[in-house]
């Protein structure tokens, strides 16, 4: 089968078609490069430079996944899944690819939203949450408003890819955890529900892996712990409590060797 792709290999990674000007071209060559990645996992297709343009092409792609109305939209959506099913965000950790991963926690949580459509017009609103309480839909005017979100599968994988990043690496930067952090600081009018709640779970995910870093994560920030949601505050505590719990156990075992110190 690789025999077979190989032309196809080659003639995907030339420049003309990476730095193609046409959006819409890049898509398509990053979603053609990501079908490669899924006929040779485990194994990358490409020497580690060029995995590591391949990856900027890829999570450029998701920058724009909020457009759904975009004839690229079903595209970069299939990259997204491919990415998250062959597990090669964690490659992007073994070429150290760290910024761009960053920027990709950035993208997924500031394009996942719900969207408001309001008769044959679609866009996005900041203020959903407030209005949701309502219910599903409303009445305005003569105007159905009705409530759509992007696909099950969609937030699935930005969950999976974050997980995955998360508790594959052998530190977790205060840098990487920022934007999750973002997502999670209470009064941020900039987030949207379905956004926090993304956070929220990939986070939960994460909890035992997030232990030991929360805390210096939250100082990087600098914002009190009380500004967060209540996720953060009790894996800060279970850290806190963890230290004490050990301080107490090392205290002790000091006290019994006490006559052998003498």
């Amino acid at each position: 089968m690789q025999t077979a792709v190989c032309p196809a290999m080659k003639a995907l990674v030339v420049k003309e078609l990476l730095n193609h000007l046409d959006v819409d071209v890049r898509v398509v060559v990053a979603s053609c490069i990501s079908e490669i990645t899924r006929i040779t996992a485990p194994d990358a297709p490409y020497d580690d430079d060029q995995m590591k343009e391949i990856f900027e092409l890829i999570v450029a792609t998701f920058e724009n996944l909020s457009d759904t109305s975009s004839r690229s939209y079903p595209k970069r959506v299939s990259i997204l899944e491919t990415v998250a099913k062959v597990r090669s965000c964690v490659v992007m950790l073994d070429l150290e690819c760290d910024s761009l991963i960053i920027k990709m926690f950035k993208h997924f949580l500031g394009t996942i939203r719900w969207e408001l459509n309001y008769g044959a017009r679609m866009f996005t609103c900041p203020f959903i949450y407030y209005y949701y309480s309502f219910g599903s839909f409303f009445m305005c005017g003569r105007k159905e408003i009705s409530w759509e979100t992007h696909s099950d599968d969609v937030y699935s994988s930005m969950e999976t890819i974050m997980t995955l990043v998360l508790e594959e690496s052998e530190e977790v930067s205060p840098e990487l955890l920022a934007p999750l952090l973002d997502s999670l600081r209470v009064g941020n009018q900039d987030v949207l529900l379905i956004a926090r709640k993304l956070g929220k779970k990939v986070i939960q995910n994460c909890a035992l892996k997030l232990r030991p870093y929360m805390m210096q994560a939250v100082e990087f920030m600098g914002f009190p712990l009380d500004n967060y949601y209540e996720i953060v505050a009790s894996i800060c505590q279970e850290t806190s409590d963890a230290i004490k719990h050990n301080d107490a156990n090392v205290s002790n075992e000091c006290v019994g060797l006490g006559p052998l110190l003498w």
